[in-house]
């Protein structure tokens, strides 16, 4: 489920990186917004099943705070992308980036 869900995220950034008009740029980003959300919950409940009952919070803290790590990094980042390259070309490499991950998931 969590491999769909980032498939679909995926999916939307190659939409909105080929969007030809505004209103296909809005559903591309309502799909990759609906599965970042699906994709943090299901995380969760994954993170807390691995680790001992007593050490769920920690886990769930950890993943949180590579959401924190990819805020502050990825949206100086996107925005240099966007400015240096013009703004699909941040939606093209937010694809690529999580595409990787299915190949080097660590």
């Amino acid at each position: 489920m969590l491999l769909t869900v980032m498939a679909l995220f995926v999916a939307g950034n190659v939409l909105a990186w080929q969007a030809p008009g505004y209103e296909t740029l809005i559903v591309a980003r309502i799909i990759t917004g609906l599965a970042h959300g699906v994709f943090f919950s299901i995380g969760s409940t994954i993170a807390t099943g691995l680790v001992p009952k007593e050490k769920a919070a920690s886990a769930i803290a950890i993943m949180f705070t590579s959401l924190t790590v990819a805020l502050v990094t990825g949206v100086p980042l996107g925005t240099y992308i966007g400015q240096t390259f013009g703004w699909q070309a941040t939606f093209l490499a937010g694809a690529d980036h999580t595409r990787s991950l299915f190949i080097h998931p660590f």
